[in-house]
């Protein structure tokens, strides 16, 4: 399951129970415009509010983490560097350090 479907069960769940966003936020302690991001799919990683909401709404996070997909890497990857710019270089010494590996692997 995909954090986008797990968002889509959350918000019916929250429904089915009655529940508004606020009513939700404020019993566990997250804002509802997170909770309302969390039900669009708009979340890049199964945090520790999105497990607080499924615990409370008795949700299974049944998520595979494994593999992140390529558009979500390279936006978050964007976002880092839009919000920190310094970080680029960083970025890009980590990338030439494991393309070097995976070279070396391939010899």
């Amino acid at each position: 399951m995909n954090l986008n479907l797990l968002g889509r069960r959350i918000m019916k769940a929250r429904k089915d129970r009655g529940f508004t966003l606020k009513q939700v936020g404020e019993q566990i302690g997250v804002h509802y415009t997170q909770i309302s991001r969390i039900e669009r799919g708009d979340t890049a990683r199964l945090s520790k509010n999105v497990q607080k909401i499924c615990k409370f709404l008795s949700v299974t996070v049944d998520v595979d983490l494994s593999v992140e997909p390529v558009a979500s890497l390279s936006l978050r990857v964007e976002r880092l560097v839009g919000e920190w710019p310094e970080c680029e270089q960083l970025i890009r010494s980590i990338l030439d350090g494991m393309e070097e590996a995976l070279r070396s692997r391939n010899a």
